[in-house]
């Protein structure tokens, strides 16, 4: 289903791309899936291994060619990347920094994109405690 208020045929122009998009739709859901099933848990060994699978949907999320070629879906997947490999295996995360990763999955199938919402995404994350960028050496 097309983020509310998206023309396909304008913002992606082929049939391709609209599977393209539904694929990445999928992956997004099956994402906050995850994250709702980490909310619920409260072991760590259990949290990391959530986190691996959502890095490997983010890896896939990637590959898709509207991701790859729309600078700022592919920065807040980075982004995304960044946060839970930096941030899963120090502490359990908290239900308000659960939330702010499902927001950041969704703004990724969200029609307009733009630099504002990376920037905020990324200022969110900060603001809960959650590293974005690895520390320097």
């Amino acid at each position: 289903m097309p983020a509310r208020g998206m023309n396909l045929n304008v913002q992606f122009g082929s049939y391709c791309a609209l599977g393209e998009w539904e694929e990445s739709q999928k992956i997004v859901t099956r994402s906050m899936e995850i994250l709702s099933k980490w909310e619920e848990n409260d072991d760590i060994r259990i949290q990391v291994q959530y986190a691996a699978l959502l890095i490997g949907k983010i890896d896939n999320l990637k590959k898709k060619n509207i991701i790859r070629t729309n600078e700022m879906r592919k920065k807040i997947c980075t982004l995304l990347r960044n946060v839970i490999r930096l941030n899963a295996v120090e502490e359990m995360l908290s239900k308000e920094q659960l939330y702010l990763l499902k927001e950041g999955f969704s703004v990724i199938i969200t029609e307009n994109i733009r630099k504002e919402d990376l920037l905020r995404l990324n200022r969110e994350f900060r603001k809960a405690g959650l590293q974005t960028m690895p520390a320097w050496e």
